[in-house]
């Protein structure tokens, strides 16, 4: 894998032993990885976001419930649908 170029790396496959090895050539090249099967594994976490005219929100769970973040992300548009 080609990650020596990069300064960050998502390793987001199907398959654990690959993402693990990802991983591991990330941080051998100085690279932060997100890991998206196993959120402590990795460097970073990404927020389920939200744009709308003006305004950007962002959810996080420390990586421990990304699909509750994505819930209350579009809990959070649907208000200011209406709004």
């Amino acid at each position: 894998m080609d990650v020596y170029a990069a300064d960050m790396v998502f390793a987001a496959t199907d398959d654990k032993a690959l993402n693990e090895r990802i991983t591991a050539d990330a941080a051998d090249a100085g690279a932060w990885c997100n890991v998206a099967d196993d959120p402590h594994l990795g460097d970073f976490h990404v927020p389920a976001v939200h744009r709308t005219q003006g305004l950007v929100v962002g959810v996080g769970t420390e990586g421990k419930a990304p699909a509750r973040a994505s819930a209350i992300r579009d809990r959070i548009a649907r208000w200011l649908a209406s709004s």
